[in-house]
């Protein structure tokens, strides 16, 4: 009789884009750190994170693909600071595409 080889889990990795635009750009430092706690909640991990005036991108990835509960968990913990925007984006938003190229 033939050893079976054991199944080890096969885990994908989603790619997710939170944005935030904050109306002062000196707490994109505070805003990074709680949006950070959040994605350590939903079991992600940072993969790179920018800011450019008072919008700031972080990129993660999730072994799930549970956006909106995370969109609601990044409002939540941005509540108490001057936030204009959170999106989650599974997609690269600034990426150019042909078909949205002039």
């Amino acid at each position: 009789m033939k050893q079976q080889q054991p199944q080890l889990p096969i885990t994908i990795k989603r790619k997710a884009y939170i944005c935030a635009e904050l109306n002062d750009a000196s707490l994109w430092k505070t805003a990074a750190g709680n949006v950070n706690r959040v994605v350590e909640e939903f079991r992600g991990e940072i993969t790179d994170s920018g800011y450019l005036f008072e919008r700031f991108t972080i990129t993660a990835v999730f072994p799930h693909r549970r956006f909106k509960a995370l969109e609601q968990a990044v409002k939540t913990a941005l509540a108490d600071l001057p936030v204009r925007e959170v999106a989650i984006w599974p997609t690269d938003p600034f990426n150019l595409r042909r078909s949205r190229a002039a």
